[in-house]
């Protein structure tokens, strides 16, 4: 993070000009230069990460292929706050490094919050990424699926609806509303095979306070009514 000044990034044949209130990235095994500007020196904050999921964050926090600059709206002081705890634990031992991952993860939080308020359409993640979204979209489905909408869904995941949407379906072959209706009638299946519930007590525990149109949405998907098919599973 650029705490005042500005200077100068050169990867490969290319060059970017970090300057105050942006972050600038170093990517593992690039070989890169930087120095601080002749006229306007910058002064800046640094925290090094690796390991599994290193990758798959910068590129959530914005920092896609050729994508070494961003602009942030949080001040850059707070960063820089961030960094000298960091140094408040020293010592190379599992408490410490416990204690600087999570205020690196504090640090990289903020990163992915600032960017993203600054940038109103958010870049768009990796594969990997995405399908990590997806996942967590579907497990608050299974979690909630009596009680939400799409938009429940939307907004827990952060994305624009279309943009999820066409994720969501890239990822499973449906669309949000799809899953989500799919996935109460797998459960009211469930219920009318294991259970003597009246259905219109089943139909409320899957999401339907309306009998008659949880039993239309059933036909269609199955083709006979939630009463043939509890006689036919032998309830």
């Amino acid at each position: 993070m650029v705490l005042s000044g500005k200077g100068v990034l050169r990867v490969g044949n290319r060059t970017f000009s970090p300057r105050f209130g942006q972050f600038f990235l170093l990517k593992d095994r690039e070989v890169v230069e930087y120095a601080a500007d002749t006229e306007d020196p910058w002064e800046y904050c640094w925290v090094t990460y690796y390991g599994t999921k290193a990758k798959q964050l910068s590129e959530e926090i914005g920092f896609a292929e050729n994508v070494y600059c961003l602009e942030s709206s949080a001040d850059p002081k707070v960063f820089y706050e961030l960094v000298l705890k960091m140094y408040e634990k020293p010592e190379m031992n599992c408490a410490s490094d416990l204690y600087r991952c999570g205020i690196l993860l504090e640090f990289l939080s903020l990163a992915m919050e600032s960017v993203s308020a600054k940038t109103p359409k958010r870049l768009r993640p990796s594969d990997s990424a995405a399908k990590t979204y997806v996942d967590r979209a579907i497990q608050f489905i299974q979690y909630n699926y009596a009680s939400i909408r799409v938009s429940d869904i939307v907004n827990y995941i952060g994305f624009s609806r279309s943009y999820f949407t066409n994720m969501f379906r890239k990822c499973t072959g449906q669309s949000p509303q799809q899953y989500l209706m799919q996935y109460r009638l797998k459960i009211a299946c469930a219920q009318l095979k294991e259970t003597d519930l009246p259905i219109q007590k089943i139909a409320e525990q899957v999401g339907y306070e309306n009998q008659m149109a949880f039993s239309k949405i059933f036909k269609n998907a199955y083709g006979i009514s939630p009463t043939e098919y509890r006689q036919m599973s032998g309830q």
